[in-house]
């Protein structure tokens, strides 16, 4: 299973806005990850994904009004969108993985 588990706040005391800190991998390659911003930002609501991560697991498609967010799950996390061949430049209104070759099929308003 991969394990991941994400925190925002002040945890150190003495930051002026709140930091992102995130637990990733599992045995030794395992890391702790903080990302920190010069602009302050404010947590607006905090959701667990559904059901449980596994080896099989490879991205997380986030879509907005206006764009798309891929991410790679595993040791560590990238954006994906453009090397997978997705438009980030458009919201995805579906998407899915396409046999066992890795291909992942985008669906869009403009095709």
């Amino acid at each position: 299973f991969c394990y991941f588990d994400i925190l925002v706040g002040k945890l150190a005391g003495k930051e002026v806005s709140s930091q992102v800190y995130t637990l990733n991998g599992r045995g030794p390659p395992s890391l702790l990850q903080i990302l920190r911003h010069g602009a302050a930002m404010t947590e607006l609501a905090v959701s667990d994904l559904p059901g449980n991560s596994c080896a099989y697991d490879k991205y997380i498609v986030v879509s907005f009004a206006n764009a798309t967010l891929v991410l790679s799950v595993g040791d560590t996390e990238k954006e994906m969108g453009k090397e997978l061949g997705f438009l980030t430049n458009e919201p995805t209104l579906a998407c899915s993985a396409l046999g066992r070759n890795g291909r992942i099929c985008q669906v869009h308003p403009a095709g």
